[in-house]
């Protein structure tokens, strides 16, 4: 199996083992009338090299012209293989090359549009969860980088969006998190399934970006304790926060809402805070005297 290129190196990766098999295929068929035209036209070897290209090829000069029948029935299998593999040949070197343009020019791109990426996220894991929490980024307008081992997963959903940049590696190699620019990134979402995985990656990120903030996701809970020591400033534990979920859902006819008063002065000091560090709010209810009625704004 062929190594795989870095992302910094080339976004996509390009097989060339095809080519590799037609030409193989082409020095076959070349082997093969070089002998035929030994044993069956008597020709000498460097006569029989000769007779081979020019056949292959469909120049045929006449200067040596098959007399019987099987030198008629090789030479024409000769000139059929020879125009069938040196057309495929051609078109498929065409295609590759223009393949390999096209994703270099696309892959330098997303490199110019990664190094100029300021104050964003890393995603680590499109999984069921990174997904759900890369919707969630997209509608509250945060840029963010995916950092995707999966390759397949890279090529058929994310790079289909060209706003969307992805990188097809696994987040625990240091050189991928240096290329999504962790030391410009607001923050780190790391969303495998994988709680070693997470761990590794939380002290990678920790080690390259002391005050970055991490947030990762824990499935089981024993590890939430493992991975707030290797540096995440928040654990997630979907399965754990899921059940919860269902069961405030379940208590939410006998639940009482408690709304918590803020004077001018408080708004004041929470606005200096918002400004201060770029904060978003959610989720706000003005309670004004000329209605009767709160209005919310999210």
């Amino acid at each position: 199996m062929p190594p795989q290129k870095s992302f910094m190196e080339n976004a996509y990766y390009v097989p060339l083992s095809v080519i590799y098999y037609a030409l193989a295929a082409l020095l076959a068929l070349m082997i093969y009338g070089v002998i035929g035209s030994i044993y069956i036209m008597g020709l000498d070897l460097y006569n029989a090299i000769y007779f081979t290209v020019i056949t292959i090829a469909t120049v045929g000069y006449g200067d040596i012209t098959p007399l019987t029948v099987t030198q008629k029935i090789f030479s024409v299998t000769l000139a059929l293989g020879g125009v069938g593999l040196i057309a495929y040949v051609f078109s498929l070197t065409v295609s590759v090359v223009a393949m390999t343009l096209q994703e270099t020019i696309s892959g330098a791109r997303i490199r110019r549009l990664m190094r100029s990426m300021n104050n964003h996220f890393i995603l680590c894991g499109f999984g069921r969860v990174g997904s759900s929490v890369f919707n969630e980024l997209k509608k509250r307008n945060q840029k963010a980088i995916i950092i995707e081992k999966d390759r397949e997963i890279v090529e058929k959903e994310l790079w289909d969006d060209p706003e969307v940049l992805a990188i097809p590696e696994s987040a625990t190699d240091e050189e991928t998190l240096m290329s999504a620019g962790i030391k410009r990134a607001r923050g780190v979402i790391i969303a495998t399934g994988d709680d070693v995985d997470n761990l590794f990656i939380t002290l990678t990120c920790r080690e390259l970006n002391p005050d970055i903030w991490i947030v990762t996701r824990a499935s089981k809970k024993e590890n939430i304790r493992r991975l707030y020591r290797a540096g995440a400033d928040r654990v997630i534990s979907p399965e754990i926060s899921g059940g919860e979920d269902i069961y405030f859902a379940a208590m939410e006819p006998t639940m009482v809402r408690i709304t918590v008063k803020h004077d001018v002065d408080d708004i004041g000091g929470e606005a200096e805070i918002i400004v201060k560090y770029g904060c978003t709010l959610e989720d706000i209810e003005y309670h004004l005297p000329e209605f009767r009625e709160p209005s919310s704004g999210r």
